[in-house]
Order: structure tokens, then C-alpha cells, then sequence
């Protein structure tokens, strides 16, 4: 994520504070994540040509100062829809534990995204969402985002 490459919407300050949120995990927790993202790669590799897969994790963290979660995601291939599609999943994950906890003023979610890279310059590529407060969803976008991210054990 350090060297990943920078959105439009995403600045170095950006980076630099979702690497300082990432930190904040035990390392211990680090490496189990770090398995599980290489597992999850592996996964969505194996799709059919022209099928995308998902996978996802989240991790909820409770704090005095505020909540925070965490978001996993590795999907089959990066491009313009696939992207949206995971803003779409942060945001409402975000929008969802704010309303369960009942503190959205006080919740910060970060979501990263792996996709597998084929150019050979590296591995996969790594995908950012920070977001931050109450969400600004209205009561349509939920619906639809639902639709599309209906709930499962571990999303």
C-alpha cells in the first residue's frame, strides 16, 4: 500500500493516514490478515474468464475515542466498475455499523482492495477507500447498495 499508486480522490495524506490506521493492528493480527489476503488472491485467480469474484473480510475495532473497521476485499480484476463496486460496498459497510452502534460521528472505515496484476510489474494492485462520520448515503442509495451487498457471515 506504501508504494501503491494514488487515485484522484486519494492525496499522500490520505496514504500516510491509512497506513497510521493499519499500524494500529497488533501485529500478530498483521500477519493473519496478510495470509488471509494472500488466500483470498489465490481464490479469486481461479474464477472462469470473464466472471468476477469477491472476497471480503471486516474486522470491527471498539475504542473509547471511536470505532473503526476494517474492510478486505480481493476481486478478480481492477477496472473502472469493479472500483465502484467496492466504494459502494465500503460506503455501505460504513453506513451500516454506524447505525448499528449508533455512533456514525465517531466511526472511521478503511477499506483496501487487492486485485491480481498480470503486467508483471507486481503481483496485484492495491485500492484505498477512507471514510470517515455519519454517512451521506440517502435512504435509496442504501437500498441499492443492499441489493447489491446483501449481508453474509463475514461481509
Amino acid at each position: 500500500m506504501a508504494t501503491s499508486m494514488l487515485r484522484d480522490d486519494i492525496s499522500e495524506s490520505d496514504r500516510q493516514t491509512v497506513l497510521a490506521d493499519l499500524d494500529r493492528l497488533r501485529v500478530g493480527m498483521r500477519e493473519e490478515w496478510g495470509q488471509l489476503l494472500l488466500d483470498m488472491l489465490d481464490d479469486v485467480e481461479q474464477a472462469p474468464d470473464g466472471h468476477v469474484m469477491w472476497r471480503s473480510r471486516r474486522q470491527l475495532h471498539q475504542e473509547a475515542a471511536g470505532d473503526w473497521q476494517m474492510l478486505f476485499v480481493c476481486a478478480t480484476r481492477f477496472d473502472k466498475y469493479v472500483e465502484a463496486s467496492f466504494g459502494s460496498y465500503v460506503m455501505l459497510r460504513h453506513h451500516q455499523v454506524g447505525e448499528r452502534t449508533g455512533r456514525p460521528d465517531s466511526l472511521c472505515s478503511v477499506g483496501v482492495m487487492l486485485t491480481p496484476n498480470h503486467s508483471g510489474n507486481r503481483p496485484w494492485d492495491t485500492t484505498l477507500v477512507r471514510t470517515l462520520g455519519h454517512s451521506q448515503l440517502a435512504s435509496e442509495q442504501v437500498a441499492e447498495f443492499e441489493q447489491l451487498w446483501p449481508q453474509s457471515g463475514n461481509a
